[in-house]
């Protein structure tokens, strides 16, 4: 095949090898760089082309093989790119939940380090849902010094945990996590004194 007879066959059938790769990879652009491959391909095999049969009948084979290992080849890359998505959202899952455990940790070690009353008052109030009155009469103190107890507790707590937050959002959700977190344990976690 010369070059002449080459580019009356490129011009000639280009459109056509277009729309029949479009077909199979629905994708206008992608459709031509296809088409460019095979005429690529044509070239570069042109001393040693045995054909048998029409080259319209040839071209259209190879514009259908290579459409198809086009799209076995996005298939792959789509499949690599999902898994390292996964591998990447499980160790961002993992950290995170390193963070939280960590967080959580330094959480109850806070509440630990509360003076033994304030701990105790602190503790029935957020984590067992008693009123005031309620730890009062338990604890057999006013509730002024229970209220007095639950402002010392959250003063401390914002102080000692404020170097974890950025908000205090951030300081309700960790009382929210710990809270969830002694219910599913048992409130005797904390090891009141």
């Amino acid at each position: 095949m010369n070059e002449i007879d080459f580019e009356i066959i490129f011009k000639s059938r280009f459109s056509s090898l277009c729309n029949l790769a479009f077909t199979v990879v629905k994708n206008a652009d992608v459709a031509k760089d296809v088409v460019q491959q095979v005429f690529m391909k044509l070239w570069h095999k042109r001393e040693d082309l045995n054909i048998q049969g029409t080259i319209e009948a040839y071209l259209y084979r190879m514009v259908i093989n290579t459409a198809l290992n086009h799209i076995e080849k996005e298939k792959k890359y789509t499949r690599l790119e999902t898994t390292n998505l996964k591998y990447t959202d499980l160790a961002e899952t993992l950290e995170n939940t390193s963070s939280v455990e960590d967080r959580e940790h330094k959480v109850r070690k806070a509440i630990k380090d509360l003076p033994p009353q304030c701990q105790t008052v602190f503790s029935l109030s957020r984590f067992e849902d008693l009123s005031n009155k309620e730890i009062a009469g338990h604890l057999g103190i006013s509730v002024k010094a229970v209220e007095k107890h639950i402002t010392i507790a959250l003063k401390t707590l914002r102080i000692k945990l404020l170097p974890l937050m950025n908000s205090e959002l951030e300081i309700l959700i960790l009382f929210l996590m710990v809270k969830l977190f002694t219910q599913q344990v048992g409130f005797w976690v904390f090891c009141l004194s």
